[in-house]
């Protein structure tokens, strides 16, 4: 169990330097963030169409606001 705590705790900072890194390039070229959704609909059309299960606070405490996570969970998962 110890090993899996480690990687889910590594994992959380590897997708905080990411979203940081992303969020960065959009406000640089003027890009609102959200399109990260318009991209993957365009290439992975249903990925986010059915409810699924997700690691809600890990994904919090990576970054994800409550609204990016509902719409990758495709359900009630925060308040908003």
């Amino acid at each position: 169990m110890d090993a899996l705590h480690r990687i889910v705790d590594e994992e959380v900072a590897h997708v905080q330097k990411g979203d940081f890194w992303f969020r960065y390039a959009c406000d640089q070229n003027g890009i609102d963030p959200n399109c990260y959704f318009e991209i993957i609909e365009i290439y992975y059309p249903s990925t986010f169409k059915k409810p699924r299960n997700i690691n809600v606070k890990g994904r919090q405490a990576s970054g994800f606001t409550c609204k990016e996570l509902q719409q990758i969970a495709h359900k009630p998962v925060c308040d908003s």
